[in-house]
């Protein structure tokens, strides 16, 4: 969209499409401002005033958990932009024009950086005019310097990366004493083993592999870890690209349910045989967890983090941060056209991406993975770093990899079992919530064997001591 007919003319560099096209994808889709937010895009960044006031209320409404659509945006505006845009067209009818010419959201990340850009080039000229007029005005050339170099700083902050793990050896050294940044954030993985061994829990920026073969417990693990972590009042993004949302719903409420005195199992409560009130019970007590689930299928690991940066903004308002993000699983990511075909490239590329998404969002990344059937065709099917490999370059990305393994689940598909043979029962019953969480590879702990309870039916897992 490029008529500008009942807008002001903007008398500086600025790209009055991107604008549009950025506003109407953000209006359309509203997941499309974390590719904005993402950016470092603001307000001021629009070349034209009425764009930034739109930004601006778009940014208020969706970061506070509120659907914004044409109709509820074009409330706040019920007088128009405001100063300065007395000729535009009326609020409703322009907005109603940006949210029907959106095409895509894809484009959204590119418009965002353009938007940026120009922004900081439009800093720069207003640097040198400001140089010019301190040389009309006779000004002194050491203090105009100093302003011109300020300015300059600031917007070369704003367009480079981040530097926060940056700096002099005797201030990280520092930090390190003080407990603080270079330690990072830990939040407990609710497991009390599991968290001796890697030094305190979920650690931001740290990317974690939990793999096995289907049945192992990825999931339970994954979805009780989820609310023990939410428990303790740190935020929670869930994504499921394999289950619905109703199932997984059932299974965080038949783990909350699990250590009391009526355990319900998730399959009964999917199905609705299970007692209604008991059901709500369970509800009651997960509603105020700050865990957000998304069930979306086929998601790109960009798509994940740019919704996980905007579960983590709703967080900030709410006083809270993102501790956790947990994605199920590897193999339903969507993957990039660039490797389509090379399976193992674009796992590399998943994993790499759910690495650089834990240190941008400063959290913890729990990546679950489905190993593939060689491991069935051992006599021992304990899972090792071998089978992982095959899976591209998985293992170097990550800081930590689990496998998991529940020997009852092959126990109980034997010969022996089938047949009744009485010494196999004996060994099912010992073994039945027996769950193997083997270390094998682990930056800041040993390589070991965590045991824990595990019960599959609950979607229920537990520190085996209590038990």
């Amino acid at each position: 969209m490029n008529d500008m007919s009942n807008m002001p003319a903007s008398s500086t560099i600025g790209n009055v499409e991107a604008e549009q096209g950025l506003l109407g994808a953000v209006i359309v889709n509203n997941d499309a401002l974390a590719y904005a937010t993402r950016a470092g895009l603001r307000p001021e960044d629009f070349c034209e005033p009425a764009h930034g006031r739109l930004y601006a209320e778009l940014h208020r409404q969706i970061t506070s958990g509120a659907k914004v659509t044409p109709v509820t945006l074009k409330a706040a505006f019920p007088e128009g932009f405001g100063d300065g845009d007395a000729s535009m067209a009326p609020s409703s009818r322009y907005i109603a024009r940006l949210a029907a010419e959106a095409t895509t959201v894809i484009n959204v990340a590119d418009y965002a950086a353009q938007i940026h850009d120009l922004a900081a080039m439009r800093g720069l000229i207003a640097v040198g005019g400001a140089l010019n007029r301190a040389a009309m005005n006779l000004q002194a050339p050491d203090y105009a310097l100093a302003q011109a170099w300020k300015e300059i700083d600031r917007i070369r902050q704003r367009t480079s990366h981040d530097d926060g793990d940056r700096g002099s050896l005797a201030k990280l050294a520092q930090c390190l004493l003080d407990g603080s940044a270079a330690n990072g954030f830990v939040v407990t993985t609710g497991l009390a083993d599991l968290d001796r061994a890697i030094a305190g829990g979920w650690r931001a920026g740290r990317l974690y592999i939990l793999a096995g073969r289907p049945g192992m417990g990825k999931s339970v693990i994954a979805m009780s870890s989820a609310r023990r972590v939410a428990r303790t009042g740190a935020g929670v993004d869930l994504y499921s690209l394999e289950l619905r949302a109703d199932e997984l719903t059932a299974r965080l409420v038949a783990d909350e349910l699990a250590r009391s005195h009526a355990p319900l199992a998730y399959r009964d409560i999917t199905a609705g045989f299970a007692p209604r009130e008991r059901v709500r019970e369970g509800v009651e007590r997960l509603s105020e967890l700050p865990v957000h689930l998304d069930c979306t299928p086929g998601l790109s690991i960009g798509e994940i983090e740019a919704r996980a940066h905007l579960t983590a903004e709703r967080l900030a308002k709410a006083g809270r941060r993102l501790g956790v993000v947990f994605i199920d699983y590897l193999g339903l990511v969507r993957a990039a056209d660039r490797y389509r075909g090379n399976k193992v490239l674009e796992l590399d590329e998943i994993a790499l991406g759910a690495k650089d998404m834990a240190k941008r969002l400063d959290c913890a990344v729990v990546l679950l993975s489905q190993l593939n059937r060689g491991v069935e065709q051992r006599e021992d099917k304990r899972p090792t770093l071998s089978d992982l490999r095959q899976s591209g370059g998985i293992e170097e990305h990550a800081d930590f990899v689990g496998f998991l393994y529940r020997e009852a689940y092959y126990l109980a598909r034997s010969e022996a079992v089938r047949s009744n043979d009485g010494d196999a029962l004996t060994r099912l019953a010992e073994i039945q919530n027996d769950l193997e969480l083997i270390v094998e590879k682990n930056r800041i702990g040993p390589t070991c064997t965590v045991r824990l309870w595990c019960d599959v039916a609950l979607s229920a897992v537990d520190n085996r001591m209590r038990r």
